[in-house]
């Protein structure tokens, strides 16, 4: 519930940076209060999601299929936002406007925030009766859990646990994960590492080529509605991906999944890098393949990726709660966004020196840089395949019987 309030609050704060654009707090403040709410929010959804799919009446010796959770819960994201973008565009036109000059821009503005307030109340009220719907029974204390006798050696409390132990390693390491969990580990930081120059590489081809930045005769309606026609392909896309007769024709379930998911999304990387340097007559056909290949692989791969951090854990040790499920992702957030601060530095240092010094790297030497930087992403994509632990969740053969959300 906080998260929410919180992350209201940073989208009301990136509106009033736009309309008080000599207060440069602002645009820092939005964006720091956005991601203090999404880790706030990550933490808190893990004990949700445990709590879900535990909460009902398995079989003996069944486990919870988290990732056929995770795939219902992309469904219904799709489907939400989808009634969403017909709501913000009825609004866009109807109500706020978009002016591109002088007084109409301001007074777009300023309807903008009054819209927004009156949805983030009632996005707010509806997380209010979301939360109180939730009925997650009292666990026992931690330190109860740790204080029975257990026939493993290196067992300790929570409190003698060093802080950046707890911090960046998933509790009771390395007794309480799988064998497999540090090599997909290393593939993965070393993944996030390429991610900032990935995408400085993208943005600063899009934002001038599509979006216009820089390039007085783009107007910003223009943008956004680029924008809401690739958010619409995203939602449709990912929901007819998610309708059981594909996910029973395609076994969603097998671990394959995850590389061919990599694969495409990787094909969507270069066919939205073609669709910003293509002329006007093929950027619509390049960025529809584009979003489909993005939408279709983030379908595709969120049952084994719903599945991934609970199978990480090993079950002896989940079953007597020496580690949970927030616990193996809060920890391995942290290992991300630490290990991509340095390259994230680095990006912005090298945005800055080409903006204060007015060189501008050529076009060949910037696709050099992305395509090598997209193979040594794709190597680490193989090695996170060829080090994933074994799956839990049962097969997908029966999905035509399920509902789709």
């Amino acid at each position: 519930m906080t998260a929410e309030m919180v992350n209201a609050t940073g989208h009301c704060i990136e509106i009033l940076a736009a309309i008080f654009s000599g207060i440069v707090a602002f645009l820092y403040l939005g964006p720091v209060l956005c991601t203090l709410a999404g880790t706030m929010a990550s933490a808190v959804r893990s004990v949700i999601l445990q709590h879900f799919a535990r909460g009902g009446e398995l079989q003996p010796g069944r486990d919870p299929d988290f990732g056929d959770i995770a795939l219902k819960e992309s469904n219904q994201d799709k489907a939400g936002k989808i009634v969403g973008l017909i709501m913000g565009v009825g609004l866009l036109f109807g109500f706020i406007g978009l002016g591109s000059r002088g007084a109409a821009m301001e007074a777009s503005l300023y309807r903008s925030l009054q819209w927004f307030c009156i949805l983030s109340i009632v996005h707010v009220l509806g997380n209010v009766k979301a939360v109180l719907q939730l009925r997650i029974p009292p666990v026992q204390l931690e330190k109860e859990v740790l204080s029975r006798p257990v026939a493993v050696e290196g067992v300790r409390g929570s409190d003698d646990t060093p802080f950046l132990k707890r911090m960046f390693l998933p509790k009771g390491y390395p007794r309480t994960v799988v064998e497999s969990y540090n090599r997909f580990r290393w593939y993965t930081l070393a993944n996030s590492v390429l991610a900032y120059p990935m995408q400085t590489v993208t943005s600063m081809l899009f934002w001038q080529n599509v979006y216009g930045v820089g390039n007085a005769s783009m107007t910003p309606f223009r943008a956004v509605m680029i924008d809401i026609f690739m958010s619409s392909v995203d939602s449709v896309v990912g929901l007819l991906a998610g309708l059981p007769v594909v996910t029973q024709g395609l076994d969603y379930s097998r671990k394959v999944w995850f590389l061919r998911a990599a694969v495409i999304d990787k094909i969507a990387d270069i066919l939205q890098l073609s669709a910003s340097l293509a002329g006007p007559g093929l950027f619509f056909p390049l960025i529809v393949a584009s979003r489909f290949c993005y939408a279709f692989a983030s379908t595709s791969s969120s049952r084994v990726n719903g599945a991934l951090p609970n199978a990480l854990m090993r079950k002896e040790s989940a079953e007597r709660k020496e580690i949970e499920l927030i616990h193996v992702n809060v920890t391995t957030t942290n290992q991300d966004r630490l290990v991509r601060f340095p390259s994230g530095i680095l990006s912005i240092a090298f945005l800055y020196y080409i903006t204060f010094t007015g060189w501008q790297p050529c076009l060949e030497a910037q696709l050099s840089c992305y395509f090598a930087l997209q193979l040594l992403s794709f190597c680490c994509q193989l090695g996170r395949y060829n080090s994933l632990p074994p799956l839990t969740g049962q097969s997908v053969a029966d999905d035509m019987k399920r509902p789709l959300l």
